[in-house]
């Protein structure tokens, strides 16, 4: 699979950058690679005989890179065009579910999990603040509130657009 550093979200969203950029570039000052994403999760995951109840789960955590799949066409599958999938490669944030578009969210660092997602589900790029020096933690800035919700253009995964962007 190919392996992308930076992406877009439609219709003049957030250019979100891959942590292995934000770590060689000068442009490390402003990180871009902080995210938040939204994932339908069963509540009841963890308990086996319960009915499952699907809820709308907020994440946070670190975009490492996008991984950029194309499945080619089969007729088994009744796939008869080739559909690309992009998925963002992200590094957690324990935030214990809260929600910074609500209420105060922090984190003390980033969480050993790392979680493959699909693209669209990263929702836009938030930004943090250290807090404390003698044991710091980082509160999530994230502004975008209910109504933003990514839209990935197929006009922003052509190379033209992208040899634009590094311009």
């Amino acid at each position: 699979m190919e392996c992308w550093v930076k992406v877009r979200i439609g219709n003049g969203g957030h250019l979100i950058r891959g942590a292995i950029v934000q770590m060689s570039s000068w442009q490390s000052f402003c990180n871009a690679s902080f995210v938040r994403y939204e994932l339908i999760a069963d509540a009841n995951a963890h308990h086996p005989q319960a009915k499952e109840d699907f809820v709308r789960t907020v994440y946070y955590g670190q975009l490492e890179y996008i991984l950029h799949c194309t499945i080619p066409s089969n007729v088994i599958s009744k796939n008869t065009e080739p559909e690309t999938i992009l998925f963002g490669v992200i590094t957690t944030c324990d935030t214990q579910g809260h929600d910074a578009t609500l209420e105060l969210t922090y984190f003390r660092s980033l969480t050993s999990y790392i979680e493959i997602v699909n693209l669209a589900a990263i929702c836009t790029v938030v930004g943090r603040i250290q807090i404390g020096t003698t044991n710091p933690q980082w509160a999530i800035v994230d502004w975008s509130g209910s109504w933003a919700h990514t839209a990935f253009m197929d006009d922003s995964l052509t190379v033209d657009a992208l040899q634009q962007d590094e311009l």
